[in-house]
C-alpha cells in the first residue's frame, strides 16, 4: 500500500505537468543525449559473447550483450567517457575517452581474450574519433570543450562563424548559414529554444559561457522531426554538468601588457567555473560559472570615441540521479535544474554628439533564463523527457549619462 502511494505521488505530478507545458511553449525540445552500440567478440575464435556487462563509467548507464554479441546503451550525457566490458573467463577491457555526440550513434567494438587468471586491471585502449559521423541524417559539425581550448574565440557565436558554410556578422550580431537570413537560423541551449523571438537572434539572448560549453553542433540542410522554426540551419550549445570530483578553473585574458596605456585597447576577461558532487552526497552536483569582461580604448584620436563595453554572466546546473531503490527508478531518473542571468552594456559612437561625447548614452541588455529538466529511463531501450523552460530579455538606453545642463550650455541639447 506505501509502495502504490509513493507511485500515485510521484506520477500525479508529472503527468499534470506533461499537461501545462505544451501551454507554456511553442517549440519542439530537442534531444541532448547520444547513444552507444557494439559487438563483442571472442579474440581469437570472433565468436560472439552473450551476456558480458558493459557500463558507461561514472554514471549509471549499461547493458549486457544478446545472442549476437550486441549491446545498445541509450540516454548517455553528451561528452566523453569510458567503456568497460566485463566477462567471466575473459580479460576486462576498457575504452577511453569515447566521445559520445548529441543525437548520434557512437560505435564500440570489443574483441575480448580469454584468461585463465582473474585480472582486476582492464585492457586499456585509446578510443578515436571517426572523421565522418555515419549516422547523421544531415551536415552536421561538432565542437568540444577542447577546441575551445585551442581556438582564439570567446563567445559561441565566433565557434559557430568558423564553422565552413557559415558567415559570422560580428557588427550586427547575426549568423548567416549557407546563404540564409539571420533569422533563418534556430538556438537551442541544452535541447530548449534560445532565440530571441523579437528580434531571431541570439545577441540579446542569454548565452552561456565558453568555459561553460561541454559541445557545440551545428547542422545545416536537412533536419530531424525533433527540430523546428528553422530554414537555413541549427546551432545547438550542450553546457557542463558536475563530475564525481571537484574541479575549478580561471582563466584571465588581457592585453594590458605595456605600461604606457597608449599601447593597450583595455581588454579583460575573466571566466571562472567550479563543480562537483555536493559534499556527502554525491548524487546531487553542481556546476557554477561565471565571466567578466570589460574594454576601454584609451588610443589617442582627434574625437576620444566612448567605446567602452563590459559584460558580466553567472550561471549554474543542478543535478540530481533519484536513488534506483525508489519506485519506477529502477532504469535512473534524472532531474536537471539551471538558470542564467547576464548583463551587457556599450557605448556608441553618435556623430551628433562629438563635441560633447560624455552626453552619449548607454545601451544594456539584461537576459535571464531558467530551465527545468526530467530525464526518465522506463526500461533499457525507453526513455522519455519532460522539458520546461523560460527566458527574458531586454534591451535598454539609458539616458543617466547624458549630461542636459552641460550639453545645454554648449547648444547641442
Amino acid at each position: 500500500m506505501k509502495s502504490f502511494k509513493n507511485i500515485r505521488n510521484l506520477l500525479v505530478p508529472l503527468i499534470i505537468a506533461s499537461f501545462l507545458v505544451p501551454v507554456f511553449t511553442s517549440q519542439l525540445f530537442a534531444s541532448v543525449t547520444g547513444r552507444i552500440i557494439g559487438r563483442i567478440v571472442d579474440a581469437e575464435t570472433r565468436e560472439p559473447l552473450a551476456g558480458v556487462n558493459v557500463i558507461v563509467e561514472e554514471t549509471e548507464l549499461g547493458a549486457a550483450t544478446d545472442a549476437e554479441g550486441r549491446y545498445l546503451i541509450t540516454n548517455i550525457p553528451s561528452r566523453r567517457v569510458n567503456v568497460t566490458a566485463s566477462y567471466i573467463g575473459y580479460e576486462p577491457q576498457t575504452y577511453q575517452d569515447v566521445l559520445v555526440i548529441v543525437d548520434q550513434t557512437v560505435t564500440v567494438d570489443f574483441r575480448l581474450n580469454s584468461t585463465i587468471i582473474a585480472i582486476d586491471k582492464p585492457v586499456v585502449i585509446q578510443a578515436e574519433r571517426d572523421l565522418v559521423i555515419r549516422t547523421a541524417v544531415a551536415t552536421t559539425r561538432t565542437a568540444s570543450a577542447e577546441e575551445f581550448d585551442r581556438l582564439p574565440v570567446t563567445a559561441l557565436t565566433q565557434l559557430v562563424g568558423l564553422q565552413a558554410g557559415i558567415r559570422q556578422d560580428d557588427t550586427r550580431g547575426w549568423t548567416h548559414i549557407r546563404g540564409g537570413r539571420f533569422d533563418d537560423v534556430s538556438y537551442l541551449i541544452d535541447g530548449v529554444a534560445a532565440r530571441d523571438a523579437l528580434v531571431g537572434t541570439l545577441w540579446s539572448s542569454p548565452k552561456p559561457t565558453t568555459d561553460a560549453i561541454q559541445e557545440v553542433i551545428v547542422i545545416t540542410g536537412s533536419f530531424d522531426p525533433e527540430y523546428g522554426e528553422a530554414m537555413s540551419g541549427i546551432v545547438q550549445a550542450i553546457t557542463k554538468e558536475g563530475g564525481t570530483r571537484i574541479s575549478t578553473r580561471i582563466r584571465y585574458t588581457t592585453d594590458e601588457m605595456f605600461p604606457n596605456k597608449d599601447y593597450n585597447f583595455g581588454y579583460n576577461n575573466v571566466q571562472w567555473t567550479l563543480g562537483g558532487p555536493i559534499p556527502l552526497y554525491d548524487r546531487l552536483r553542481y556546476f557554477i560559472s561565471s565571466q567578466y569582461f570589460v574594454t576601454n580604448d584609451n588610443t589617442e584620436s582627434y574625437f576620444q570615441v566612448p567605446s567602452h563595453r563590459g559584460e558580466y554572466a553567472a550561471e549554474g546546473k543542478l543535478t540530481f540521479n533519484v536513488p534506483r531503490n525508489f519506485p519506477l527508478t529502477r532504469q535512473g531518473l534524472k532531474l536537471t535544474v539551471d538558470g542564467h542571468h547576464s548583463n551587457y552594456q556599450w557605448q556608441t559612437y553618435s556623430h551628433d554628439w562629438k563635441y560633447f561625447l560624455k552626453g552619449v548614452f548607454a545601451n544594456r541588455v539584461r537576459s535571464y533564463k531558467a530551465n527545468f529538466h526530467l530525464n526518465h529511463m522506463l526500461t533499457s531501450n525507453v526513455v522519455w523527457t519532460m522539458k520546461t523552460g523560460w527566458f527574458s530579455t531586454a534591451l535598454l538606453r539609458d539616458p543617466r549619462n547624458h549630461d542636459r545642463e552641460a550639453a545645454d550650455t554648449l547648444g547641442i541639447s
